[in-house]
């Protein structure tokens, strides 16, 4: 999008819409993972070695889960979840996805081999279904039995409906770091998550992992991300690898301590942008948020606009990037056919949803820049 030039524009500030530079230059942090990654290069073990299972072990406590398996990305974290759960039989497996996420989600599905069933997501004009903005992109009914059902914490919100009738249940949790607790891995049969670079707990690279409180399930985890090897050199599943290196691993721990801190600083700058929202060119989706910790981790501040293309060219001509997740729901991706039937709520919300720059190294002048260009545009701003 090309910056119009303006006679205010000496006042701007640029704000990038995620900046991962400045976190990387905290010294006591950098120095940590200095020293860890050093460690790994001594040791001379890259793969699934100490550092791999104490962030394996460090995870799982934190999220209140028994077990943790890493893998490469939060994709294959999703595959090896309906592998471990649903077996090698594909024939009629079916997965929900709701039509409103990421598309790794779906790739993941598809990576596992199994049909998929894409279902209409909850909108901002379903007033029957209770607090919608804590639903949304959640399934508003799942059409005919899945053999297995993936939710999402989409945008870094509890997921506190949906629950369909898929026998197998699963959450896509790559947004959620923080925020996973041992109530949504007790009432899942997996929780996927993501450690790609942009996430509240980012590696410097990708990967992902699975927490579970079955151990038979972590077993075929372990198994079906190691070439499905029970014993080295013998493989006894039709599968290939899927392992997060030990450098992601170290980097991972030396970032935890301050995970919390982070998400913290996160809903702050999203309750910020809140404020200043008149409710009709910008409308909030999330009820109780950001007050409500238990329920937001300030992953992404998104919101619902009336005109998406003049909003983002204001916050644009003020310098301030924006970005939308999602544009396009999955059943309209071409890589899938882009379906003929409509999943109104999800267009709906894909038309119109706008996310502003919330991330915890953002300054205060940046913050504030982006909070007065918004209440600007509420008040009329053209």
């Amino acid at each position: 999008m090309t910056v119009t030039k303006t006679a205010y524009e000496a006042q701007y500030i640029p704000v990038k819409f995620l900046d991962l530079r400045p976190q990387h230059r905290i010294p006591a942090l950098m120095e940590e993972i200095e020293k860890r990654i050093q460690k790994v290069i001594a040791s001379g073990r890259f793969l699934l070695g100490d550092e791999t299972e104490r962030f394996e072990h460090e995870w799982a406590a934190f999220c209140g889960a028994k077990y943790c398996v890493c893998c490469a990305s939060g994709t294959d974290a999703i595959r090896l979840a309906l592998q471990a759960l649903l077996g090698d039989d594909l024939s009629q497996r079916t997965v929900s996805v709701p039509a409103l996420t990421a598309w790794g989600t779906l790739a993941g599905v598809m990576g596992a081999g199994y049909g998929f069933l894409i279902t209409d997501v909850i909108g901002l004009g379903c007033e029957n279904d209770g607090e919608v903005g804590s639903m949304l992109g959640l399934p508003r009914h799942i059409p005919q039995p899945a053999d297995a059902q993936i939710s999402v914490m989409l945008w870094g919100r509890r997921v506190t409906w949906g629950v369909g009738r898929g026998r197998v249940h699963i959450l896509d949790a790559c947004q959620g770091a923080g925020l996973i607790n041992a109530e949504d891995v007790a009432s899942h049969d997996a929780v996927c998550c993501s450690f790609y670079p942009t996430k509240n707990l980012g590696a410097m690279g990708d990967g992902g992992a699975v927490l579970t409180n079955d151990a038979v399930v972590a077993r075929e985890l372990r198994t079906l991300r190691m070439q499905g090897e029970v014993v080295r050199m013998h493989s006894e599943r039709k599968v290939g690898h899927s392992r997060m290196d030990e450098i992601q691993a170290a980097i991972l721990s030396a970032k935890l301590p301050r995970l919390l801190d982070w998400c913290a600083h996160r809903r702050s700058i999203a309750g910020a942008y809140r404020e200043v929202i008149d409710g009709k060119r910008v409308r909030a989706l999330y009820p109780n948020l950001p007050v409500d910790i238990a329920n937001y981790n300030g992953h992404l501040a998104v919101f619902y606009v009336d005109d998406r293309d003049r909003f983002q060219a204001w916050m644009c001509n003020r310098l301030i990037e924006t970005a939308v997740h999602y544009p396009v729901p999955l059943h309209r991706m071409r890589a899938i056919g882009m379906a003929a039937r409509t999943r109104p709520n999800a267009e709906d919300l894909c038309d119109h949803v706008v996310s502003l720059p919330c991330y915890p190294e953002m300054t205060d002048p940046e913050v504030l820049h982006v909070r007065e260009s918004l209440k600007a545009y509420c008040q009329g701003g053209e």
